[in-house]
C-alpha cells in the first residue's frame, strides 16, 4: 500500500474511532486507574494524586506527599492503530494548602500526540475560616499542546495545513469540593478559556464542565467503606452540539488493603481494583480497570493500569522549637488551648464521617502540645480499633468505650456543640439542641426528646450521662 494513502487512511480512522466514542483534541477520556473502574466518576471524591485531572479542589484532602503514575492502552484490538494515554503527578501538602505538578500524554504512536503540563493549588477553607464544614477550593493553571509527527514524503507535499506541525495554548481549570457529614459535592470547570490549538484554522478546546456526587457507607465488619458516586459531564465543541454524559459507579474498601470498583455510562462498562500496602512513614497502592466500550465491537476494551506512592510530609521540627522559644507566656497558653480545640473538633468531624485515619491525625496533634492527655488517647485508641490496625477483648472494648463516653454528666443547658458531640451526639443533634434551648431552657431532661430528629433510642443512650443544672 502506498505509504502516503496507508499514513492518511491511518489518521483519517483514528479520528473517526475517537469521534464514534465522543472524543476529540483534549477531551477528557478519564484518567487514573482507580477512576475508571468506577466508570469514570470522581469529580466528588478526588481524594488522590489524579485529583487535579478531575476537581482540582480535591487535593486539599491529601495528608501525605502522593505521587503517582498510569499507563493506558487504548482500544485493544484495532489493527495498525496503537493508541495510548499515561499521565504522572505529584502532590505536596503543606499547612497553607497542597500543591501539585501534573503531566498527561495521549499517544497514536509514530503520528500524533497530545500533552498536557499543568500546576495545581488546592486549600480547606474550614482551616482559614474554622468552620465545620469541609470547603475546598482549586486551580489548576496548565499548558496544552498537540503534534503530528510526518515522514519525510508528507513533508514534501508541502500541504499549507501543516506548514507547522504543533499547536497549544494557555488555560485554567477551577473547581470545589463540599463534604458535609458522609456526603460530598463537587464542582469543577475545565479549560475555561477555550485556548485555540488549530494549526491552521480555529480549533478551541472545549470547555467542560463536571458535577459529582457521593455519599461514603461503611463501617460494617471487615468493610471500611462503600461509595456509590454520579458524575454528569457537559461539554460543547465549537460548531457542534453539546455533549452530556451522566455515569455511575461504586468502590468497595475491605480492611483499607483491597479496593473493587464497578461503573459505567452510556459508551462503556467498566471494573476494577487496588491493592493497598500501608508502612509507618508511607504507602503504596497499585490500581487496575478494565474499560469495555460499548458502540465499538472490534475493540475488546481498554486496560489501566497505576502504581501510587504515600509518604509523610517532613517536620519542621526546628523551625517550630525556633517559634516557640519566641512566643511570650501567656500567648503560649492561648495558643495551646486554640490548637487543642481546634484538632479535637476536626477530630470529631472526621470520626463522624468515618474517615478515622485524619481522625487519628487530627489528635495526634492535641498530644503534641498536651503529651499526657488520656482522653484523647482513648480516642486514638478507639479509631485504631475501627481500622483494625488494634485488636482488644469485648471486656477492653467496654472499657475504652467506657473511656470515651462515660463522663461526668453534662449539663445541657450550657454544653457547647464540642462537648454535646463528645458525649455521643452526631453534629446535627448537637446543634437542634442548642438551638432548642436558645427558645427556652430544659427543664427536665425528658425535655430533650422534644428536639427535632431525637429518636428515643439515641435520647435512651445518653440521658444518663446528662443532667440539668
Amino acid at each position: 500500500m502506498n505509504k502516503k494513502i496507508f499514513y492518511c487512511l491511518l489518521i483519517t480512522s483514528c479520528y473517526l474511532l475517537l469521534a464514534a466514542y465522543g472524543y476529540s483534541a483534549f477531551q477528557d477520556t478519564g484518567w487514573g486507574a482507580r477512576p475508571g473502574g468506577m466508570g469514570n466518576t470522581f469529580t466528588a471524591i478526588a481524594n488522590d494524586a489524579s485529583a487535579p485531572l478531575w476537581n482540582p479542589a480535591g487535593i486539599a484532602q491529601l495528608k501525605n506527599i502522593e505521587t503517582t503514575f498510569m499507563y493506558n492502552k487504548l482500544f485493544v484490538g484495532i489493527e495498525d492503530a496503537n493508541i495510548t494515554q499515561m499521565f504522572g503527578a505529584l502532590i505536596y501538602p503543606t499547612k497553607r494548602g497542597a500543591f501539585g505538578f501534573t503531566i498527561t500524554d495521549f499517544s497514536l504512536w509514530g503520528y500524533y500526540k497530545e500533552n498536557t503540563f499543568s500546576g495545581s493549588y488546592a486549600y480547606n477553607l474550614s482551616d482559614g475560616l474554622n468552620i465545620g464544614l469541609p470547603i475546598m477550593i482549586g486551580l489548576n493553571l496548565k499548558y496544552l499542546t498537540h503534534s503530528y509527527n510526518l515522514d519525510s514524503r508528507t513533508k514534501s507535499m508541502n500541504d499549507p495545513v501543516f506548514a507547522q506541525t504543533s499547536s497549544g495554548g494557555f488555560t485554567p481549570d477551577v473547581g470545589i469540593l463540599v463534604k458535609p457529614y458522609r456526603l460530598s459535592i463537587g464542582v469543577s470547570v475545565l479549560n475555561i478559556l477555550q485556548p485555540d490549538v488549530g494549526l491552521k484554522t480555529s480549533d478551541k478546546v472545549p470547555m467542560v464542565i463536571k458535577s459529582g456526587i457521593a455519599y461514603q457507607l461503611g463501617g460494617w465488619g471487615i468493610i471500611d467503606s462503600l461509595t456509590p458516586t454520579v458524575d454528569i459531564s457537559s461539554r460543547k465543541p465549537e460548531g457542534g452540539t453539546s455533549d452530556t454524559k451522566v455515569s455511575f459507579g461504586m468502590e468497595l474498601w475491605i480492611r483499607k488493603t483491597l479496593a473493587l470498583r464497578i461503573g459505567g455510562n452510556d459508551r462503556e462498562v467498566t471494573a476494577g481494583c487496588s491493592y493497598s500496602k500501608a508502612f509507618s512513614e508511607s504507602d503504596i497502592q497499585f490500581d487496575y480497570a478494565f474499560l469495555s466500550p460499548t458502540e465499538l465491537t472490534e475493540a475488546s476494551g481498554s486496560h489501566r493500569i497505576s502504581i501510587s506512592f504515600g509518604m509523610s510530609v517532613p517536620e519542621r521540627k526546628k523551625l517550630d522549637s525556633t517559634r516557640a522559644a519566641i512566643i511570650p507566656v501567656k500567648e503560649t497558653e492561648v495558643t495551646v488551648e486554640t490548637i487543642k480545640e481546634k484538632y479535637l473538633k476536626r477530630g470529631y468531624q472526621h470520626f463522624e464521617r468515618a474517615e478515622y485515619s485524619d481522625a487519628i491525625s487530627a489528635w495526634e496533634e492535641v498530644l503534641k502540645v498536651d503529651p499526657g492527655n488520656s482522653e484523647v488517647k482513648n480516642k486514638i485508641k478507639m479509631a485504631k480499633m475501627w481500622l483494625g490496625q488494634e485488636t482488644s477483648s469485648g471486656a477492653d472494648s467496654e472499657q475504652i468505650a467506657g473511656a470515651e463516653f462515660a463522663r461526668e454528666q453534662l449539663n445541657i443547658n450550657t454544653a457547647n456543640e464540642i462537648e454535646l458531640i463528645d458525649v455521643g451526639f452526631t453534629r446535627e443533634e448537637a446543634r437542634n439542641i442548642i438551638a432548642y434551648r436558645k427558645k427556652s431552657k430544659f427543664k427536665k431532661i425528658d425535655d430533650l426528646s422534644s428536639v427535632p430528629g431525637m429518636t428515643p433510642e439515641k435520647f435512651n443512650k445518653i440521658k444518663l450521662k446528662l443532667k440539668i443544672r
